[in-house]
């Protein structure tokens, strides 16, 4: 069972998603590597962001023919083995159809070489691009999971990831606050509980 204080899709979280993955009318072709839209799913976190992937389908398929851009979207899935990568085949799909940018894959409890172990773990090895991504080029990043996952994500971005030179505690934890209060880092809770233990 999955509990939640709100309805589904009238959080501020799903709002801004949402929003993210509209498309926007551009006159000017602007070509870059980095992602502008960055959705990091741990577990049952991974739900809100295949349905942002569909969208972004629905919106690539109507671009084809007119000036609209959409977002660079790079999709981190985290699950505890391969055979819970749910959404695994869907996720590759849309990269094959240009739909998403780019997907990488985190398994936690899997004896598979080649894959990292958390989702930190990926966003780590590419800290310079994502801190380049968030602080330069406003990209906004979206990580929704169990609540221990979010926590550890956002100490990883607050102590590595978006540290600045020989920062303090107090200028790391504010850089981190300004990118939330700006919309650019959103953290939702997705987990499952047993109401009945």
């Amino acid at each position: 069972m999955y509990v939640g204080t709100k309805l589904f899709g009238t959080t501020l979280f799903a709002k801004m998603l949402k929003d993210a993955t509209l498309p926007f009318n551009t006159q000017v072709v602007v070509s870059t590597t980095l992602p502008s839209l960055i959705l990091v799913g741990a577990g049952t976190g991974i739900a809100p962001f295949v349905s942002a992937v569909h969208q972004l389908m629905r919106h690539r398929q109507n671009a084809a023919e007119s000036k609209i851009q959409l977002p660079n979207c790079w999709v981190v899935y985290g699950a505890r083995n391969f055979a819970e990568l749910v959404y695994h085949r869907e996720l590759q799909e849309a990269l094959t159809l240009h739909a998403i940018s780019r997907y990488d894959v985190a398994l936690s409890r899997s004896s598979s070489e080649g894959y990292p172990k958390y989702v930190t773990d990926v966003l780590d090895s590419h800290a310079e691009e994502l801190r380049c991504a968030l602080l330069e080029n406003s990209a906004r990043l979206f990580v929704c999971g169990p609540a221990a996952a979010l926590k550890s994500l956002r100490e990883r971005l607050t102590n590595h990831i978006l540290r600045l030179g020989e920062d303090d505690e107090s200028a790391r934890e504010q850089r981190v606050l300004l990118l939330e209060k700006k919309g650019q880092l959103m953290f939702d809770v997705w987990a499952k509980v047993n109401i009945f233990e």
